[in-house]
């Protein structure tokens, strides 16, 4: 996905800067909110008892709170001085393992189920993408 937005997404905005136009472009992690972005699909899953890993679970998972964003965002709004690429992830990535195993355990839901990797990538792709 790196690479995708390092040579096909971000590259078509960098004229602007010829013509004095301040570019900042952030790359996010999904964005954890209880109420939207990629938490929800994750908490309906463990709630139906359906919760576990994809694939072998040790994909890192980027995350990064609502509460960060928002703080970021405004603060590259507000700094003039900010340009160019920004990641808005948290500092302490999680395997997918670990992560579903703590959403079991804070639910009180087993973690049990592994969704073989063949299916992990449809699965990924059709999460909600709103945040």
């Amino acid at each position: 996905m790196s690479h995708i937005c390092a040579v096909c997404w971000e590259p078509p905005t960098a004229p602007v800067e010829a013509l004095g136009v301040r570019r900042v472009v952030t790359r996010m992690g999904p964005v954890l909110h209880p109420g939207d972005g990629a938490l929800p699909p994750l908490l309906l899953q463990s709630r139906l008892f359906a919760g576990g890993r994809l694939g072998s679970g040790q994909q890192w998972f980027s995350w990064v709170h609502i509460t960060d964003v928002v703080a970021a965002l405004r603060y590259l709004i507000d700094t003039p001085e900010a340009r160019g690429v920004f990641n808005l992830c948290a500092s302490n990535p999680v395997r997918n393992a670990a992560l579903s195993a703590t959403i079991g355990r804070v639910l009180g839901r087993p973690s049990l189920w592994s969704c073989p990797r063949s299916r992990c990538a449809c699965s990924t792709a059709q999460w909600p993408t709103r945040s």
